[in-house]
This record gives structure tokens, C-alpha cells and sequence, in this order.
């Protein structure tokens, strides 16, 4: 996790390349959260909970 452009996508790949592992992005597990992922808007639990469930049951 991290603010916007600060290059976890960038290293993720890379990261991912050199492993190697599949690569995910995070931002397609958070669509239902998107009104909230916007600059200066508090990250509310809520949202981020509902996200780790959603990576968690995507690795099963």
C-alpha cells in the first residue's frame, strides 16, 4: 500500500519478473472502493478489509 504514483506497480512487475511470479495489480481488486481511493480522502477500515478479502479469496 502506498499513495498514488509512488511506484508499487512499477516495482511489482519488476519484482514479479525477476521471481518469477504471476504479477497482480491492486487496483482490480478495489473497484468497489474507488470513490475512496481518491486524493485526500481518508482510507476508512471498511475498505481496506473488504480488499484483503478480496486478494485473500482470489489466491485460492
Amino acid at each position: 500500500m502506498g499513495v498514488s504514483g509512488c511506484g508499487k506497480s512499477t516495482v511489482g512487475k519488476l519484482l514479479a519478473q525477476a521471481l518469477p511470479v504471476e504479477y497482480a495489480e491492486g487496483d482490480e481488486f478495489h473497484h468497489h472502493a474507488q470513490p475512496l481511493m481518491k486524493p485526500s480522502a481518508p482510507q476508512q477500515r471498511s475498505a481496506t478489509t473488504s480488499i484483503s478479502r478480496s486478494v485473500s479469496s482470489s489466491d485460492s
